[in-house]
């Protein structure tokens, strides 16, 4: 099964699952993203990529009370170098595939290496396989429990 045809399976158990898990009370979110009123990722003027990567840095310093947000920006992440390589030629470069180049790209822009990106990229896999088979509120909930300041 090609890359493609396994997110697009991923995809498809995504959109299914809604309707399998509590949906999680709004200030859950809230409370995540924007504590005390500030938006952990900066200000827009900054890359996706680099305002990413500033506010799992600030996840990681809070990293008692955010556990949750830590995980789900990790996903972000892995969203991110999915989607560089759909965007790449579906030709090798030096022998190297598309999602070798897609973190090299993504480290590129970032600001971390190739292989922190990588590192961080396969510990997204086990949260996608929970949002598949359990649904996005059964995904936030676990990681709530996980994290006590929430």
């Amino acid at each position: 099964m090609s890359n493609n045809e396994v997110q697009y399976k991923e995809l498809l158990e995504v959109a299914r699952s809604p309707g399998k898990a509590e949906q999680p009370p709004r200030e859950i979110c809230e409370q995540m993203w924007f504590p005390n009123g500030n938006n952990i990722f900066g200000k827009l003027e900054n890359s996706r990529s680099r305002r990413l990567i500033q506010g799992r840095e600030w996840i990681r310093e809070h990293e008692n009370t955010y556990n949750c947000a830590t995980q789900l920006s990790l996903m972000f992440l892995a969203h991110d170098v999915d989607s560089l390589v759909l965007g790449l030629k579906k030709s090798r470069q030096h022998g190297r595939g598309r999602k070798t180049l897609a973190f090299e790209q993504y480290a590129k822009d970032s600001g971390l290496s190739s292989e922190e990106v990588r590192n961080e990229y396969k510990r997204s896999r086990s949260l996608f396989q929970v949002l598949a088979e359990e649904g996005p509120g059964s995904l936030l909930l676990v990681l709530r429990s996980e994290s006590p300041g929430l």
